[in-house]
C-alpha cells in the first residue's frame, strides 16, 4: 500500500493496493481533487461489519502523469 502525502510528509490518503503508476510514466503533480463523505449504509454488506464509524471523509487525489 502506498500513500499520497503533502509537502510536509503528512499522509492525505492511501491508494488502492493494486494501483500503480503505469510503466514508462511518472507523476508530474498531485493535489487534493475532492474530499467526499462516505456513509456506512453505502458500503456492501460484506464490509459493514468491519466499519467503526457511521460516516468518514475520503481524500480523492488528482494525479497528473507525464
Amino acid at each position: 500500500r502506498w500513500f499520497v502525502t503533502d509537502s510536509q510528509g503528512r499522509r492525505l490518503t492511501a491508494m488502492r493496493t493494486n494501483w500503480a503508476v503505469p510503466p514508462g510514466r511518472r507523476i508530474v503533480s498531485a493535489q487534493v481533487g475532492a474530499i467526499v463523505t462516505r456513509h456506512a449504509h453505502e458500503s456492501g454488506e460484506e464490509h459493514r461489519q468491519k466499519l467503526t464509524r457511521e460516516a468518514w471523509e475520503v481524500v480523492l487525489p488528482e494525479i497528473v502523469l507525464e
